[in-house]
């Protein structure tokens, strides 16, 4: 290749490598899927091979990136970090938080709830003081003997999982939708039509019904 198609296939592996990290994939996964050795792959990444558009359409798809971030054209969208320890430290605390208070209201000892299931006293108090992490399946049975849902220990409704669950559920409706509708959805020329869509869908039946009039008056 030419000094100036070795420039561009450096580049263009720097944007694949940005994009796969960004995904949090490793280089065994992406080869896989290109059905290359993990050594190809890396040769690809490096600019000492160039993808064919196929392979860059697979790419693309498989790390969720749009074809214009191969072009430069459009940044790798950057995956929001956690502090995973710190978020299992707390999650722990709170799910042993609320079985205490589940028992409570169940207006049971520690001591009654550990002979009604088999689990020792003191492991008990260890789970609700967040010392020890509750397997799930004896979280499971101990919420069936205190008349509880599982849910009512799974963090849903506030924090990353609640987020990650209104994604995931974005997602589900957005592949149902027609191409045209998506196309639309997605077109920002159509953002007004959509804020008026928005608007109109919080108002109550009177306001909507005196709206549609006016409209036919004006058109008739």
């Amino acid at each position: 290749m030419s000094e100036e198609l070795l420039t561009r296939a450096e580049i263009l592996g720097g944007l694949i490598r940005e994009a796969r990290l960004n995904a949090g994939y490793s280089v065994a996964e992406c080869s896989a899927v290109l059905g290359k050795r993990p050594s190809d792959y890396d040769a690809l990444e490096n600019g000492d091979i160039t993808p064919s558009l196929p392979e860059l359409e697979v790419l693309a798809v498989n790390l969720r990136v749009p074809m214009a971030h191969f072009w430069g054209n459009a940044p790798a969208i950057e995956r929001t970090e956690m502090e995973y320890a710190n978020y299992l430290s707390l999650r722990q605390m709170m799910v042993g938080a609320v079985l205490g208070q589940v028992r409570i209201k169940e207006k049971l000892t520690v001591d009654e709830l550990a002979e009604e299931t088999g689990i020792a006293a003191d492991v008990i108090f260890a789970y609700e003081s967040g010392a020890e992490p509750i397997p799930y399946f004896e979280l499971e049975m101990l919420a069936t003997r205190l008349g509880a849902s599982i849910k009512v220990f799974v963090d849903d409704e506030y924090g990353p999982l609640a987020e990650n669950e209104a994604e995931r559920e974005l997602e589900r409706r957005f592949i149902d939708w027609s191409p045209q509708m998506k196309m639309f959805i997605t077109d920002s020329r159509n953002i007004a039509y959509l804020e008026t869509a928005m608007r109109l869908s919080e108002m109550d039946a009177d306001k909507l019904r005196s709206i549609a009039e006016g409209i036919l008056e004006i058109t008739l």
